[in-house]
């Protein structure tokens, strides 16, 4: 008799709690890289002093940027190679870019070269690349050479016909896209409307990623929204963004202590080719 009364005293407090949403609901995630780093060591020490989560991409043959990934990773950061890729304009062009013209080899020296220039480095992400993104052998190669550094590849999505996640998938490389440009209009304003727009996104798909850059209104933006995010929002590193798995053969060839840096925690995976159409900047 004890029993069913407790029953009876609990159920209508359960429905209670149900009908009015008061369970625990699943935060959306959102993720944030900081692209173009190491030429700018004022800016890029102000990134620095954003949230952990948010990682940064640093170009690679920059004279401060190995400095910078070495500062980012005792913080707990993560570390990308921003790796400059040859574009259908041209314009801003690095003095070395993974350009159509290279063989195999030459591409491989050429991610070889950054690994050792950034070895702090989990991830890699195409700076510009809107004519290399499309280079199916030139995609192919630098997947191979992502497989053999056991890096990860984020997309940044310079161009709608990018063939990069194709390879990736293909060469079994953990992979993920960029949902929103933070500051392709640098305006305050427009960057307030942006990150607002990345948490409508991750509200609806679950998840967003975003990359800024460090203009001055960009990291200024950050420094508040990202101190007072809504309750179902949670900021998290890249990695756990991740739409493709990681080979078995990566975590087992870990030590421990690699295995916690790199915190591997993708998102459970269906391919991840399948990306949505979004309203990209122009071609870069």
């Amino acid at each position: 008799m004890a029993g069913q009364l407790t029953t009876f005293t609990f159920l209508p407090l359960l429905f209670w709690l149900c009908a009015t949403g008061a369970h625990a609901a699943v935060p959306a995630r959102i993720a944030i890289v900081m692209d173009d780093l190491g030429s700018r060591p004022g800016q890029d020490k102000q990134v620095l002093q954003l949230p952990p989560a948010v990682a940064i991409a640093v170009l690679p043959m920059t004279r401060t940027g190995p400095v910078l990934a070495r500062q980012a990773a005792a913080q707990g950061r993560e570390v990308l190679i921003h790796l400059p890729m040859e574009s259908v304009s041209g314009e801003d062009a690095a003095a070395r870019f993974l350009g159509q013209r290279m063989n195999r080899q030459e591409v491989l020296a050429f991610l070889q070269q950054a690994r050792k220039r950034l070895p702090q480095a989990v991830g890699l992400n195409n700076h510009q690349g809107s004519l290399a993104t499309r280079h199916p052998a030139l995609m192919a190669w630098l997947m191979e050479a992502l497989n053999r550094h056991q890096l990860w590849f984020l997309d940044s999505r310079t161009s709608a016909d990018s063939l990069a996640l194709q390879m990736a998938q293909a060469h079994h490389v953990p992979s993920t896209w960029r949902d929103v440009f933070l500051d392709h209009d640098p305006d305050p304003q427009a960057v307030q409307q942006q990150f607002q727009r990345l948490l409508d996104k991750a509200r609806i798909q679950g998840s967003a990623l975003a990359i800024g850059h460090p203009h001055p209104a960009t990291i200024a933006n950050l420094q508040q929204l990202l101190q007072r995010l809504p309750d179902d929002i949670r900021l998290v590193p890249p990695s756990q963004l991740l739409k493709h798995r990681r080979p078995a053969t990566w975590q087992q060839s870990l030590s421990p202590s690699q295995k916690a840096a790199k915190n591997w925690k993708p998102l459970p995976s269906s391919t991840c080719c399948a990306v949505p159409k979004s309203k990209s900047p122009p071609l870069r």
